[in-house]
């Protein structure tokens, strides 16, 4: 058969129809795709500009006003300490006892544990109308919680406070009675006067020991000022009347007997004496007591001659509950010289020193003899003389001559002669003629 000629077309059409399907579809999809990527742009553009839009009207705008917190209030109220509520402990402690308190009645005392109570524990007042004998004021004081804060009141009687730690139970007996604790007042009108033969003191009980505290002793104190290492020492005890120890709560009804033996007393009949050893010749103490309402008396022969000292006095009560007295005022004295000196006469002399007479008393314990002396500015008063063996002695006074006025007139009236000299602690002093400062030296002597 013969073979037909085909044309291109022909033997390729299948082919060519599938090329053009191929490439509608590809324009299809291309246009698809720009045609959403301008959407999604458009979009974009859109919220850029809306987002723009609300940034500049917000910057126009005012910023609200929000409330401020009160930040005070707040940490007042987050750190609020609530009162603890009663500590209910059901395990079993042992219980440890501290020793009595006694005390008196309208009364504020601070009582002290050896270890602290348990924070919350409840301090509990134990007895017959405990509420109406003593009351707890404060737990802890200031913080402190070994301490409890009581008060007393008027009714007396026997309590027990009772209160937990971390180890142990603890118990404590109370005693209150009208005068326990209670302190005595110190005596009043303390006197001294220097005399020839020592320090003579005085002075009174104070009556309001009579219905508070009964006293036992009077204790006398001595300080020398000059002797700067020595302070106050105990010079001794002088015993109270009777009428100061008849006060009506240290009787038989007492809630508590003395722990120990009665305050022991060194004292014999006749007077007493430091430490109640017997004085030393020329040395000691001694006291005279009258009636009820009279002052004390006491001698104090134990000080040296032109001294100073100072004296001070103190109450001790007879029971051991109670307190002693505080001190007394102090009270200064100076005691009288053993020696003496006047100045006599004097006249200015030309071309040098004028000489002036002195006489010198001097006081030996047992005569007073005195002597004239002649003197002049710079000299120590006084000298050496000599007695019937020829042995030397001596009359110096311990005084230096600094000037002399010979015609000075005094507030009395007239022109005496007047010296200034410097004493034996260093001071200067001025005397006019025929003045002394022992009067009791020369009294002897006429």
């Amino acid at each position: 058969m013969p073979v037909e000629k085909r044309s291109f077309l022909f033997r390729y059409f299948d082919k060519i129809v599938c090329a053009v399907i191929a490439i509608g579809l590809i324009l299809v999809v291309v246009s698809a795709v720009k045609r959403n990527r301008g959407d999604e742009t458009r979009n974009l553009i859109a919220r850029i500009e809306q987002a723009s839009g609300q940034v500049e009207n917000q910057a126009h705008r005012a910023a609200p006003e929000e409330p401020v917190e009160d930040y005070l209030k707040l940490r007042a109220e987050r750190n609020v300490v609530e009162a603890p509520g009663r500590v209910v402990d059901l395990t079993p402690h042992p219980a440890k006892t501290y020793e009595p308190v006694w005390l008196g009645t309208e009364q504020t005392e601070v009582l002290s544990f050896t270890e602290p109570l348990v924070p919350g524990t409840t301090v509990e007042v134990i007895g017959p109308a405990a509420e109406d004998v003593l009351k707890i004021l404060e737990f802890p004081v200031d913080g402190d919680y070994t301490k409890v804060r009581v008060q007393t009141t008027k009714v007396e009687g026997r309590v027990e406070l009772r209160a937990q730690t971390q180890r142990s139970r603890v118990v404590r007996a109370v005693w209150v009675k009208k005068g326990m604790n209670a302190q005595a007042y110190p005596p009043i009108e303390l006197k001294a006067l220097a005399i020839r033969e020592g320090v003579a003191l005085s002075f009174k009980p104070n009556p309001q020991n009579v219905e508070h505290v009964a006293v036992s002793v009077h204790q006398i104190w001595r300080q020398d000022p000059h002797d700067a290492a020595a302070g106050f020492t105990l010079l001794a005890e002088v015993p109270a009347r009777p009428s100061e120890t008849a006060w009506a709560g240290a009787g038989a009804t007492a809630p508590v007997p003395s722990p120990g033996a009665p305050i022991p007393s060194p004292f014999g009949e006749g007077g007493w004496n430091m430490s109640g050893l017997p004085p030393a010749e020329g040395t000691g103490t001694s006291v005279s007591a009258e009636g009820a309402n009279e002052p004390y008396k006491i001698l104090d022969q134990g000080v040296k001659p032109d001294g100073v000292y100072v004296y001070k006095i103190r109450s001790m009560p007879q029971q051991y509950y109670q307190k002693p007295s505080e001190f007394t005022d102090k009270t200064q004295v100076e005691t009288l010289p053993n020696i003496d000196f006047r100045y006599v006469r004097g006249q200015p002399l030309r071309g040098g020193r004028a000489r002036l007479t002195f006489e010198v008393a001097k006081y030996t314990g047992n005569e007073i003899r005195t002597v004239s002396f002649q003197n002049r500015v710079g000299d120590m008063i006084g000298g050496v003389d000599y007695d019937e063996t020829g042995r030397p002695v001596y009359y110096l006074t311990g005084c230096y001559l600094v000037d002399c006025h010979y015609y000075v007139r005094p507030e009395k009236g007239g022109t005496l002669g007047r010296i200034t000299y410097m004493d034996r602690r260093g001071r200067l002093r001025m005397r006019y003629k025929n003045e002394v400062a022992a009067p009791d030296l020369w009294e002897q002597l006429q």
